[in-house]
């Protein structure tokens, strides 16, 4: 009997089949990856023109945030904030994923803190020994940031506006016959003696 079935090698419909690539050669933004292709016959000649072994790529694996230094304080005594430029290594902000950096943050600096005093109160006392008193604060409005020697807030004062004197009554005559003298007790009502 004739055999009815025979082998038979047609190539007209033959296409390249891609098989693999590389990574792309690039780990953040525009790159090239490598294509293999293969022919299904096994011989490249039945496949006809080889298409092309490379593409364009596009990776944002290492696209990472880069921050320039941190700008001064805006205040040199006290709270304040300070800037700086964040920006991403790719082609756009999403191409690095992750939370973006802060660009403003609050800063506190104490250098320019100085003191700042009030005015002395009156004395406590019109007349005598008195203390009086100031406000006394720091220029960040918090004490801790002036670091020298807070100036005094309570000191001593003598006033003498106020005082009179105290005049007893005259005593008895010291003679009962004749001539003689009367005396009285003369003070300053602070304490000091006439």
């Amino acid at each position: 009997m004739p055999e009815t079935v025979s082998l038979c090698f047609a190539t007209q419909n033959c296409s390249w089949v891609l098989s693999s690539w590389t990574q792309c050669n690039a780990t953040c933004g525009a790159g090239v990856e490598e294509l293999q292709w293969t022919c299904p016959t096994g011989s490249e000649s039945d496949c006809g023109a080889l298409p092309s072994t490379h593409r364009n790529c596009y990776a944002t694996s290492g696209c990472m945030w880069l921050a320039s230094n941190w700008s001064t304080c805006s205040s040199q005594c006290g709270y304040g904030t300070r800037e700086r430029t964040v920006t991403c290594s790719g082609m756009s902000e999403e191409d690095c994923g992750r939370a973006r950096p802060d660009a403003t943050e609050v800063c506190h600096e104490t250098a320019a803190c100085s003191w700042v005093e009030g005015e002395w109160s009156s004395c406590s006392s019109m007349c005598g020994q008195g203390f009086r008193t100031r406000n006394v604060s720091c220029s960040s409005g918090i004490l801790a940031d002036c670091d020298s020697q807070q100036p005094a807030i309570l000191e001593s004062c003598y006033n003498i506006s106020g005082c009179q004197w105290s005049v007893s009554s005259w005593s008895a005559c010291s003679s009962s016959c004749g001539t003689g003298y009367v005396n009285r007790t003369v003070a300053c009502e602070s304490g000091a003696k006439a």
